[in-house]
C-alpha cells in the first residue's frame, strides 16, 4: 500500500511485482485451482493468467481470507475465485477465501453466507486494487 501511494504522489505508474516469498510450486497450485474452477464454470474460456499475476492477487490479499482471518500456513486451504461471476476473469474480480467460505457461498449463496459487512470490505478492497493493475 505504501509503494503504491508513493508512486502515486510521484505520478509514477505503479508497477506490482510478484511476491518474493512465494514459492514456484505454490503459485502454480493457487493458478491450477483457479484455472480447473474457472474451466468447470466455462469451459470455453480464455486463461490468460500467468502464476505471477497469481502471486500479486494473493498479496493483495495479505496472504489471508478476509472473511475468516485464516492465513495460508494453516489448517484451512485458500483459494482464489471470482468474486463477481457476471465480471471477467481479472484481478480486481477474484478473492482469496478459505474454502470453508467457498462451499458456504456456493452451498446457501453470497447474500446469506457473508455480512454486508464482509461484501462491502470485499467489494473496496477490489476496487482499491482495481487501481493498482496495469
Amino acid at each position: 500500500m505504501a509503494t503504491w501511494v508513493i508512486c502515486e504522489l510521484g505520478n509514477k505508474p505503479f508497477a506490482p511485482a510478484p511476491m518474493n516469498g512465494m514459492g514456484n510450486n505454490l503459485k502454480n497450485k493457487f493458478y491450477q485451482r483457479l484455472r480447473r474452477r474457472e474451466l468447470a464454470y466455462n469451459p470455453n474460456l480464455e486463461f490468460e493468467m500467468s502464476p505471477n499475476d497469481i502471486s500479486f492477487m494473493v498479496e493483495q490479499w495479505q496472504c489471508k481470507c478476509p472473511i475468516t482471518g485464516a492465513r495460508m500456513v494453516g489448517k484451512e486451504n485458500l483459494e482464489l475465485v471470482r468474486w463477481n461471476p457476471l465480471r471477467p476473469l481479472v484481478p480486481d474480480n477474484i478473492v482469496l477465501l478459505s474454502t470453508k467460505v467457498i462451499k458456504k457461498i456456493e452451498t446457501s449463496g453470497i447474500e446469506s453466507a457473508l455480512s454486508s459487512q464482509e461484501r462491502i470490505f470485499i467489494e473496496q478492497t477490489l476496487k482499491q486494487h482495481s487501481k493498482e493493475w496495469p
